[in-house]
């Protein structure tokens, strides 16, 4: 799968020290960075091959263990495309059509913590994994709340899906100064 993943582009290329993919959609605790630094690649031609692989991966498979990291990576590619079509049901200002797009994605972290249980049983898998599965599934769930509540423009204003996904949104801070000022973050 290595060298074939490679030729899908950017997002499977090595980066040296860990894979973006897995930092954005789980590490950070915020799925939407992954959607929101390399949907281009993932919903265009590069996101068709690589899931051709990784389909091709999980049936190929020699055991449970080759067949999560395939499971993981086509999950992500999944994601992405979730995302996205809630990112245009969104800007169309269709709130429930964006709420219900992202639906799917919990079933996405649910199975990827499935994974990860089952490779902390098989051959001692991080437990971190886990909760950080459970993290994106309870970020999801609060972003398709937020969006039910505050898409419609009930604030006074749409706050844009790049802002409503964020960990730290809050209803009414229209400028999102925390992510301007760089002190914010100490």
């Amino acid at each position: 799968m290595g060298v074939e993943l490679l030729d899908a582009g950017d997002p499977f290329e090595f980066g040296g020290i860990r894979s973006g993919i897995k930092c954005r959609l789980l590490l950070y605790s915020n799925p939407f960075l992954l959607w929101l630094r390399q949907r281009e690649q993932l919903c265009g031609p590069a996101g068709d091959k690589a899931l051709s692989i990784f389909e091709r991966g999980v049936a190929f498979a020699p055991d449970a263990s080759a067949r999560g990291v395939s499971d993981f990576a086509k999950s992500a590619v999944q994601f992405v495309r979730f995302a996205e079509e809630a990112h245009q049901a969104y800007l169309k200002g269709n709130s429930a059509s964006a709420a219900t797009a992202l639906i799917p994605c919990r079933q996405v972290f649910e199975n990827l913590a499935k994974i990860a249980k089952s490779n902390h049983l098989r051959i001692g898998g991080s437990l971190a994994d886990i909760e950080r599965c459970m993290t994106a599934r309870e970020h999801i769930e609060r972003v398709m709340r937020r969006i039910k509540m505050y898409g419609d423009g009930t604030l006074g204003y749409t706050p844009s899906f790049e802002m409503i996904t964020h960990p730290s949104f809050v209803p009414h801070d229209q400028a999102g100064w925390w992510l301007i000022n760089s002190w914010a973050r100490e």
